[in-house]
């Protein structure tokens, strides 16, 4: 069997991963239990599995001595099975006796004896690979080799690695057009796949920034650790031919005669009662041949993502004109762009109003509009080049886009360029002051169609923005948030110098360098609406217009430190990569060092849903629409004879009619229904955990939600029960007595957690045996940790601590009784004494004494281990 240590199996095992890329752990018949150990690591392949190490694997969690040696048992196979390989390896690389003959030749690079001798096809293969061999190796290596016997033997080894090297990299270069290997790497990267875990992965190959394609695979093609099949995919990738993969869609899409009249015709500008007619069908039949090539011209785009390859192609550029695409497309140009500007795409978008499309950041046009916005309403010509150079430098804008957005709001007189009309920032501000006082829902459609109708209604037929969420981005910078996702005109002042002052004391002074704005809200609530904020989202958005330069604000919080909120993101991106829940043990042991209260900010992110003490990220939900309506059904049928109903109905209900609902999504708990729940219907629902109700019911028991959290945790810290208490307005006024009320299902395992009985393995018959050793011991009262016996304590699935003991007395025993030294329950120490004894007289005689630590049960679990290391050193 394999000891625990972090050399890699592959070195163990002498075995080489890359013969074994093609075999995947899931066609292997391995446990489930050991299969489901390696799906958690991430290792789906044995060149993956031999990469790995004992070490790493022992860490997660359930990986025992049993999973060791399936993984032993199961390589050892492997190296039987291709011993035979090996051999064969071995001897491919012995020199011909025939070629000894002629070392002094090869030695001074004199090849010509081949012409006069006749070899054998072994010895002609050999003489080819020390012949290329000579343009890699310094002549002075061969000589060092000279008076060695097997030098050849030595010589033809390492020519044989370099050529079969060469050959892989000759072969793989050819494939790729010159002028692509001359471009920079990132933008293939880019393009190659939307997975960041797979980008991420090929960005950590890049030696160093604007590394080319060329450079890439040359530094990591002998690489075997990059060997990988993310590397192989990507390099075989990198071989398209842009022009052969819009053919191949538009031959296939254009079999059907009638779609490609259709398209022929749409994409020249012909209405679809024209075609309808050229067709001899209705306008409706065109409409429906037109959205079905749409469909299928999405799909393909979305697996090929033209425009990326295209800017990849143009080494980076993100924007990127008609013209500057044309070279591009083919044959089918014209139609392409029809498709392109048409259609939502996953990688660009199309600027109505520049003529370009715009890759990754969506936003750019409108942040190229506020730029032009800013710039004075005339200036000079030779002005014009200064402010495209700044926007450039200062705002990091495309100058391509700068000149034109200049050239389209401005008209040139002689010498001096004039503003023709109103800023859109104008005409938006005045619009929301006229008619949106109350708010207006930025992120709804049909709010924006009647916004934009306002516009033109008040302005004439002005060019707006083809994308809402363009419009979205302007509106969210001229507003001030007042509900979720609502912006109202932004004014001078919102409310009283004297509420502002205490209201930032209040966050400046709080000990967490993270606040909930609805804790914040809670506290000043019958302030706040009494000056006319009467929600949280509007306390946020006027928070953020006076406070904006001293604190971060991120949707439901605001921080006092910037590495917080770094770290809270970090975490919540962590998660996002997994498709499967992640534990916070996880998250412990990527995010070193992190505190419990980063953690619960984090995972309380409204994109992250708690399963019960495991947490999944929205994306990675496999949920369909009819899925929603089905859930949103439910609700309404359990609603509809009550105001409010627990999730643990819904959950039952779905369990028995809709199973695989639950399963594909990891919902084994009526916790987690209550997240599914509100993720997808917090707008149309009232929920307070673990309760949902019609909206603008009030759900008010808060000591029900906590009790329903903590018995469904197993374990759980403190903090994170008194956070939650004040996120609820629930006051404890005892920690300890509110603790010792859950004892039917927790105890205390320490002064900072509490776990369920279940967990610690604990039982009546233990606490029965323990409180006869401390009886005997005790003559009065002791300070727990002060206890002797407690080395005869039985083992748990926890070390022993003096605040278990304390719980587990507490709760069953007869002859002892417990208490503290104090009322603060940090700074208390366990007591225990014998029933008749009066406790309050030696409470304060204990408490001079000050805490102590009880050292931990050696298990001996380890005892072979320390046994044959003595021998050893005998």
């Amino acid at each position: 069997m394999i000891g625990i240590c972090d050399t890699p199996f592959y070195i163990t095992y002498n075995c080489d991963p890359d013969d074994f890329k093609d075999i995947f752990i899931k066609d292997i018949s391995f446990s489930k239990r050991l299969y489901k150990r390696l799906y958690e690591a991430s290792i789906f392949s044995v060149e993956e599995l031999l990469y790995s190490n004992s070490e790493k694997l022992s860490k997660i969690k359930g990986f025992g001595s049993g999973c060791i040696n399936e993984i032993d048992n199961y390589i050892q196979s492997l190296k039987v099975r291709n011993s035979s390989n090996d051999d064969k390896i071995k001897n491919k690389f012995s020199i011909t006796k025939e070629l000894k003959l002629y070392k002094n030749n090869i030695i001074n690079n004199d090849f010509s004896f081949e012409k006069t001798c006749e070899l054998s096809k072994i010895s002609i293969e050999q003489l080819d690979i020390l012949k290329r061999g000579y343009c890699l190796f310094d002549p002075q290596l061969i000589e060092l080799c000279y008076n060695n016997d097997s030098f050849l033997d030595d010589i033809i080894n390492m020519f044989q690695l370099f050529v079969k090297i060469n050959d892989k990299l000759h072969k793989v270069l050819k494939k790729i057009p010159e002028f692509r290997l001359k471009n920079y790497v990132l933008g293939y990267i880019n393009a190659f796949s939307k997975n960041d875990i797979e980008r991420n992965e090929l960005l950590s190959y890049c030696n160093y920034d604007l590394m080319t394609l060329d450079d890439f695979i040359r530094h990591n093609i002998c690489d075997k650790n990059k060997g990988n099949d993310i590397f192989n995919r990507f390099v075989n990738w990198c071989s398209f031919d842009l022009i052969q993969e819009i053919s191949g869609f538009f031959d296939e899409l254009f079999k059907r005669d009638n779609v490609r009249i259709v398209i022929y015709m749409r994409s020249r500008g012909s209405k679809l009662q024209e075609i309808g007619d050229k067709l001899n069908v209705s306008r409706e039949r065109a409409r429906q041949i037109e959205m079905k090539a749409n469909n299928k011209f999405l799909i393909w785009q979305n697996s090929c993502n033209i425009l990326s390859k295209v800017s990849a192609d143009r080494n980076g550029d993100y924007v990127l004109t008609l013209s500057e695409i044309m070279d591009y497309m083919g044959d089918y140009y014209t139609e392409m762009l029809f498709f392109l500007k048409n259609n939502k795409l996953s990688d660009a978008i199309y600027d109505n109003k520049l003529e370009v499309f715009i890759l990754g950041d969506d936003s750019l046009p409108n942040k190229v509009q506020e730029y032009t916005e800013e710039l004075p309403d005339n200036f000079k010509v030779n002005k014009f080049q200064d402010y495209v150079k700044k926007g450039v430098e200062e705002k990091g804008l495309s100058a391509e886009l700068i000149s034109k957005a200049i050239e389209d709001n401005y008209t040139l007189t002689g010498e001096i360029y004039h503003r023709m009309k109103l800023t859109l920032t104008s005409m938006y501000t005045d619009i929301m002051k006229r008619f949106y006082t109350e708010g207006l829902y930025i992120y709804d459609d049909d709010e924006l169609l009647k916004f934009k109708n306002t516009l033109i209604k008040e302005y004439g037929n002005i060019q707006l923005p083809t994308n809402n969420r363009a419009i979205s981005a302007r509106l969210s910078d001229i507003g001030v948030l007042c509900g979720r996702g609502i912006y109202r005109p932004k004014k001078e002042k919102y409310i009283s110098d004297e509420l502002a002052k205490q209201i930032f004391e209040y966050i400046n002074g709080n000990e967490s360098p993270i606040l909930m704005t609805n804790i914040i809200f809670a506290e000043f609530e019958n302030k706040l609406i009494y000056e006319g904020i009467d929600n949280k989202y509007y306390l946020q958005g006027i928070l953020r217009e006076i406070y904006g330069d001293k604190f971060i604000f991120t949707r439901d919080y605001v921080s006092k430190d910037e590495t917080i909120t770094s770290m809270y993101m970090e975490i919540v991106n962590y998660i996002k990569k997994f498709k499967y829940p992640v534990s916070k043990q996880q998250i412990y042991d990527k995010f070193r060092g992190v505190t419990e209260i980063v953690i619960s900010i984090s995972v309380s992110d409204l994109d992250i849903l708690n399963l019960f003490g495991e947490y999944i990220h929205v994306d990675n939900l496999k949920i369909t629409m009819s899925d929603i309506k089905y859930l949103e059904k439910i609700i309404i049928e359990f609603l509809s004879n009550k105001e409010v109903c627990h999730s643990k109905e819904i959950y039952e209900y779905i369990l028995n009619d809709n199973l695989d609902l639950l399963t594909n999504n990891s919902v084994f708990q009526p916790f987690g229904m209550y997240s599914l729940l509100e993720h997808f219907f917090r707008d149309k629902y009232s929920f307070s955990r673990p309760f949902v109700a019609m909206k603008g019911t009030i759900i008010d028991r808060p000591l029900e939600i906590l009790s329903e959290i903590i018995s469904s945790t197993e374990r759980i810290a403190i903090p994170y029960i008194k956070s939650l208490a004040k996120e609820y307005h629930f006051y404890i006024g005892s920690i300890l007595d509110f603790m010792n009320s859950f004892n039917d299902t927790h105890l205390l395992i320490s002064d900072n957690e509490i776990a369920s009985i279940d967990y610690i393995e604990i039982n009546l018959e233990v606490a029965i045996y323990i409180e006869n050793l401390i009886y005997k011991e005790l003559s009065d009262a002791k300070a727990i940790f002060e206890l002797q016996c407690i080395s005869k304590f039985p083992m748990l699935s926890i070390p022993w601590s003096e605040w278990l003991i304390y719980s587990i007395l507490y709760k069953w025993s007869d002859k002892l009784i417990v208490a503290t030294t104090s009322n603060q329950f940090r700074q208390s120490i366990p007591i225990v004494a014998l029933k008749d004894v009066d406790i309050s007289e030696m409470i304060n005689q204990i408490s001079n004494k000050g805490s102590g630590i009880i050292r931990e049960i050696d298990n001996l679990e380890n005892i072979d281990d320390l046994i044959s290391e003595y021998i050893d050193l005998e």
